[in-house]
């Protein structure tokens, strides 16, 4: 063989590997791993303390940016209700931290007959009625408003949920 050149074996010539199993650990060696590091972990810290200063940097945040937030939200309600009729805000419940009801607010975006609506436009439109069927969802949506397009656009339909954060129904 030439100086400088080195040979390369086949794969037929090769060590067979170990097989995946034998060098795999088993699952509950990883868990017992895992648990002992979680353990040491949570030991550093105080829960009370991380919720307590959590709490605290929401509240913050909140009153931060009320500010500019809270007029920016007056105008938000104002352009819905010159846009379409009904509430500006739109209510649900919702589950939070250890199964606990809150009610989530955000900016109304839908006509207020949205459900009926969807109804007469899925019957009369078979294209769409299979893509709400298929994923409950529609590109083009003729429940939304027109103003209602642009905070869905800019996420500014979740700008009320600043006042579940402050109640501390929510954590940023």
């Amino acid at each position: 063989m030439p100086e400088g050149v080195q040979a390369i074996p086949s794969p037929a010539a090769a060590p067979p590997r170990p097989a995946a199993s034998a060098i795999a650990v088993s699952p509950t060696v990883h868990a017992d791993v895992a648990d002992r590091f979680l353990r040491s972990r949570r030991a550093a810290f105080d829960p009370g303390a991380v919720g307590t200063s959590k709490r605290a940097f929401d509240l913050a945040c909140v009153l931060r940016s009320a500010p500019l937030a809270f007029p920016l939200m007056g105008l938000i309600v104002l352009l819905i209700r010159l846009d379409s009729p009904g509430p500006a805000l739109f209510f649900q419940r919702r589950y939070g931290r250890g199964g606990k009801k809150f009610t989530l607010i955000k900016f109304r975006t839908m006509r207020t007959d949205a459900r009926e609506a969807l109804a007469d436009h899925l019957e009369a439109n078979a294209q769409h009625a299979f893509e709400w069927a298929e994923h409950r969802k529609l590109k083009d949506d003729p429940r939304v408003t027109r103003v209602g397009r642009i905070l869905r656009r800019t996420r500014l339909d979740e700008l009320p949920q600043l006042i579940n954060v402050f109640r501390g129904e929510m954590s940023l």
